[in-house]
């Protein structure tokens, strides 16, 4: 499994760049067309595949097929929003978006756990259906309509130069961009200690589904609160309380020991980081400019790649102590990055109230 995640990982690595510069010069429509196509072969591929080398390839087209989805999911819908209204509405439609990701999540936590009990193999056969669904889905997405007259597309170091400006004239969407990377491994590290935990707390076995569904609803829930949580404490104020609520639970679930407790701490780490994701997608999308949008983001994507190649072996090695140390740390890595997020520069252009 190392072997397979670490393919995936690298052809997701090498080909971000890349694909970002082709979504914006091919059309991004074009580009989600190909990776949800790719992501459908592998899914496909995994089903039927018996050997090494068939599994390999899979997680190489999955990952082929993350890296043409990133930057052009965002420019898409970004590109969908009416012009002059586009920084106020880009809030709540990434609030909207992270809160259908989690609804997705939510139906394939149920119904997965179900399948997955019978035969392991059903779930990877069941799931091929709405991942043909989705590739169906981009051929109806209508072309945005054009603020002005049509550009010739640029050319790919003129690209290239723009993300690279980007970075270097507004060093926060690196800081960003690290933050989600850096929020996300630490967040999701909670589907990895939650059954450690759960049977620390003697919390029966067929609860482990429900408990983690539940937090999942909830997070779904919250998600839609991120644009009303920028306007009331602004986005440093919102993404600081995104990261330390869960930090802070994963600080007491390493000391407690009550099944309720324990219970409704693992759930306050799934939802209390839902307003992270939103928040810097949308702020990052309100920084970068249409022509180069998909480049821009695969960049930024590319630098948290990078920094998430450190920190996972970190976790990993958490892994290995303890179950409070573990879990102490994974707070305390929170609580950090929940500092930083302080000295981030306020959106100049918060959601319509």
């Amino acid at each position: 499994m190392f072997w397979l995640e670490s393919l995936m990982s690298g052809a997701a690595l090498l080909l971000e760049l890349p694909t970002g510069i082709l979504g914006d010069k091919l059309g991004h429509r074009r580009m989600l067309r190909l990776g949800q196509g790719l992501m459908l072969a592998s899914y496909s591929l995994f089903a039927v595949a018996r050997g090494f080398w068939a599994f390999a390839l899979s997680s190489v087209l999955y990952g082929a097929g993350l890296a043409c989805i990133s930057g052009s999911d965002s420019a898409v819908l970004c590109q969908s929003l009416p012009g002059q209204y586009r920084k106020e509405l880009t809030g709540s439609a990434f609030a909207l978006l992270s809160a259908a990701a989690s609804a997705g999540f939510l139906v394939g936590l149920i119904t997965g756990s179900w399948m997955g009990a019978t035969d392991p193999a059903v779930p990877v056969v069941v799931n091929i259906a709405p991942m043909a669904l989705a590739f169906a889905a981009t051929f109806c997405l209508r072309p945005a309509a054009a603020d002005g007259p049509a550009e010739a597309p640029p050319a790919a170091s003129d690209l290239f130069s723009r993300a690279a400006a980007l970075i270097r004239f507004q060093p926060a969407t690196v800081v960003l961009s690290l933050l989600g990377t850096a929020g996300f491994a630490l967040l999701n590290a909670v589907y990895w200690y939650n059954q450690p935990l759960f049977k620390r707390a003697a919390i029966p076995v067929a609860w482990f589904g429900p408990i983690m569904a539940a937090a999942v609803a909830i997070q779904m829930v919250v998600a839609l609160s991120a644009p009303r949580a920028e306007r009331s404490l602004k986005l440093p104020g919102a993404l600081a309380l995104s990261l330390a609520v869960p930090g802070l639970a994963y600080i007491a679930a390493a000391r407690s020991a009550g099944p309720a407790a324990v219970a409704g701490l693992v759930a306050l780490v799934v939802a209390g980081g839902a307003w992270r994701q939103p928040l810097i997608q949308a702020e990052l999308n309100r920084r970068i400019t249409d022509g180069a949008r998909a480049t821009s983001l695969s960049a930024l994507s590319l630098l948290g790649t990078v920094a998430g190649l450190c920190i996972n072996p970190v976790i990993g090695r958490l892994g290995d102590m303890a179950l409070a140390t573990a879990v102490l740390g994974l707070g305390i890595g929170l609580l950090a990055l929940s500092a930083m997020a302080l000295f981030l520069p306020s959106s100049q252009t918060p959601g319509p109230s």
